[in-house]
């Protein structure tokens, strides 16, 4: 049945204070993510110009009583896997619930796990998932629809992308942000999911589930890809691999990344934590593409060696800082898209960091790499559906 409310929320972007990001090291996973009050913000893929994925969020809820949205009201404390590695865990807390949540990509697919604990603090309280696709301004909106599996498997189309989400629900549905989904549904109808449907678009859609666990563990994977089968079939893989065994590959191949020279800690004040931290962004964000779309006439090298591949790009955009107190990561608070941050001739980005020269390049010359930063006088690849909408003053 055909959810009712559309098209739902103009197109908007997501929260700009971000706690986190992090992505698979190498060229076969090509999601990037962030985490927003400790939730699931943005995804990219397959680039770092394409958002695909608004937010996904956790509801608690109870027969008779509004629902408690974890991202605003709970309480967030959030770790790295390990230093230097871009997986995360956030532990959410409510007088009604304790939430544990892992965030980790696969680094072989393009795929995303979560990996969550929920505690109730009363029997009744149940656990509910929803997410929304990001609705690219100019379109005419997205498409999802509940694949009529066991369980229920979660669909969203944003043009050429699909985004797949299977995990132990119980009970899918399908509707409009902010007019038919899950979270006006438990405010609606006290603290149930009643009407259930199985389409919507286009528009500002979103997709949401009951979670059939009372209280324990659960996992949760998201697929991408430009099929729908396809995007099944990684998100079944990513859940059949776990989480944990995903952990392990990933951090195993973050370490085997040259690491920061080991006097550099001596002397930091923080034993190298802040220049682990931002060498980790700048790695991350890295173009997993082999070449960058910019003309060759206007790509300028720094001085090692990338054993034999293709340069990649820095996205150097998505380091701009979001104001005081914000990782070097961020977008600006309020959610309004960072200003181009072109490369001088000699690889340094006019704006907040300074000369990558002296961070991921003095690490990368431990292992001997070549790397190449790509300039774009229009800060954006070609393609990118930023390419007109990036405005202000250039830095």
């Amino acid at each position: 049945m055909e959810a009712p409310g559309g098209p739902g929320a103009p197109p908007m972007w997501g929260p700009g204070r971000k706690l986190a990001f992090g992505a698979a090291p190498g060229p076969k996973s090509k999601v990037w993510f962030t985490l927003a009050d400790g939730s699931l913000s943005e995804v990219l893929y397959p680039t770092l110009e394409r958002i695909v994925l608004h937010e996904l969020r956790f509801f608690a809820s109870a027969r008779g009583a509004p629902p408690v949205d974890d991202a605003s009201d709970g309480q967030h404390k959030i770790t790295w896997l390990a230093p230097g590695v871009p997986a995360f865990t956030v532990e959410s807390t409510h007088h009604e619930y304790r939430l544990t949540k892992d965030f980790v990509t696969d680094p072989d697919e393009n795929a995303l796990v979560i990996a969550g604990t929920f505690t109730p603090e009363l029997p009744d309280v149940r656990l509910y998932m929803q997410a929304s696709a990001h609705w690219t301004p100019g379109t005419e909106g997205n498409f999802s629809e509940v694949l009529d599996t066991h369980p229920p498997a979660l669909v969203m189309r944003q043009q050429d992308v699909w985004v797949c989400i299977v995990g132990p629900f119980s009970r899918a549905t399908t509707g409009y942000f902010r007019s038919s989904d899950v979270h006006v549904e438990l405010h609606d109808t006290d603290g149930q999911m009643t009407d259930l449907y199985d389409r919507a678009g286009p528009g500002n859609v979103t997709v949401g589930a009951e979670l059939g666990v009372r209280s324990g563990s659960f996992q949760l994977a998201l697929g991408f890809a430009h099929s729908r089968a396809d995007a099944e079939e990684v998100a079944r893989l990513a859940l059949q691999k776990g989480a944990g065994s995903l952990r392990t590959e990933f951090a195993r191949r973050w370490r085997a990344q040259p690491d920061l020279p080991a006097g550099l800690a001596k002397v930091s004040g923080d034993d190298g934590a802040l220049a682990r931290a931002s060498l980790t962004i700048l790695r991350c964000l890295e173009d997993k593409f082999q070449a960058p779309a910019v003309p060759p006439a206007s790509r300028w090298r720094l001085d090692a060696e990338l054993g034999g591949a293709r340069p990649a790009a820095l996205d150097l955009d998505r380091a701009r800082p979001g104001g005081a107190g914000d990782p070097p990561c961020v977008a600006p608070r309020g959610g309004r898209m960072p200003r181009p941050r072109p490369l001088s001739r000699d690889g340094a980005c006019r704006g907040p960091i300074s000369h990558p020269r002296g961070s991921a390049d003095t690490a990368g010359s431990l292992g001997g790499p070549r790397r190449a930063l790509a300039f774009n006088p229009g800060g954006v690849h070609r393609g990118s559906d930023r390419v007109g909408r990036v405005r202000g003053r250039r830095g």
